[in-house]
């Protein structure tokens, strides 16, 4: 995230999910609206996504992540990603 010249010492920006092949509920927990706040010398922050164990072998499974409405601040490309869940269980 880049700033911009504004007196506000935060920026900050909304992150969400969004189903692909992976399912929300079933293969990860959704984020319906989260916002990542920066200091004014951050550009990298973190967060969580936890990712179901069902205990079934399935194939290779996407979700993405976007990242959208930046405050004080412009997002540095990508504000997309592609996220892979490949399944640990064995075929059965």
């Amino acid at each position: 995230m880049r700033s911009f010249p504004t007196p506000l010492s935060l920026l900050n920006t909304d992150v969400t999910t969004d189903s692909e092949t992976a399912l929300a509920g079933e293969d990860f927990r959704a984020i319906l609206s989260e916002t990542l706040i920066f200091s004014r010398d951050q550009t990298v922050e973190t967060f969580d996504i936890t990712i179901t164990d069902d205990g079934n072998y399935e194939l290779t499974e996407e979700f993405h992540v976007l990242l959208t409405s930046p405050y004080a601040g412009e997002l540095a490309a990508p504000s997309l990603a592609i996220v892979q869940i490949i399944s640990d269980d064995g075929k059965h």
